[in-house]
């Protein structure tokens, strides 16, 4: 289970997220720990409650067992993305607070990046997901962090691009994301994702939005997609 939408409140960012930002924040990547296996673990279990509950407007309350079958998978997929130390081009960011509370994370690995029904190739290139804040920190500036770190890195890493998925109707996202700088490329109109119910999580149609930062230089092989 993944997920490349991200959980925000409100795209605030700027002077007023400098102002409200917490004191003793850092961000830092779980390749850099000690433990990374315990840091995804714990990544996973924040990641399962601040973005997959609620998701979409759901007030549905999952059960104790759905919960915990939740976080194990995501858990899971944490360390099949992050934790492959043969993979140099993945990371996970950890935004932690003075006594190492987790705030927020966003995830980065290089993927294949196409139109899901274009006939051309595509490209490899590094693409953003996994991005999310917990309630009680949103509005600080933490994801603009996050982001950063995530951009940086990818420029480290020798790529001029970063990409994004995110749901169209998620406009919070969307515009944090367009004031950083990203612009739409294409959408898929027959998406799906995955929100909770009663039953657990299950697969909805949806719209999602491919967009692009270029980091360094101009251009771009996706500017054919573009959409309007």
């Amino acid at each position: 289970m993944s997920s490349v939408d991200a959980a925000f409140s409100s795209p605030h960012l700027g002077l007023g997220a400098l102002l409200f930002k917490p004191k003793g924040m850092t961000v830092r990547s779980v390749r850099d720990s000690d433990n990374t296996d315990s840091e995804l673990y714990d990544a996973g279990k924040f990641f399962a409650d601040a973005f997959w509950t609620g998701k979409g407007g759901s007030k549905v309350e999952l059960s104790s067992a759905k919960k915990k079958t939740l976080e194990r998978n995501q858990m899971a997929d944490f360390r099949r993305r992050y934790g492959n130390s043969l993979n140099a081009k993945s990371d996970l960011f950890i935004a932690q607070s003075s006594n190492g509370e987790i705030m927020g994370c966003a995830g980065l690995e290089v993927d294949l990046i196409k139109p899901r029904t274009s006939r051309e190739n595509g490209i490899k290139a590094p693409l953003m997901s996994n991005v999310a804040v917990g309630k009680k920190f949103r509005r600080k500036g933490i994801a603009e962090d996050l982001v950063k770190c995530a951009e940086k890195t990818a420029v480290e890493w020798g790529y001029t691009d970063l990409y994004l998925l995110v749901e169209r109707k998620n406009v919070a996202a969307v515009k944090l994301y367009m004031k950083a700088g990203y612009k739409k490329i294409w959408e898929d109109n027959d998406a799906r994702t995955l929100i909770p119910t009663k039953t657990g999580l299950q697969l909805v149609p949806t719209v999602t939005t491919c967009m692009r930062k270029r980091l360094v230089g101009g251009g771009g092989f996706f500017s054919n997609f573009l959409t309007t």
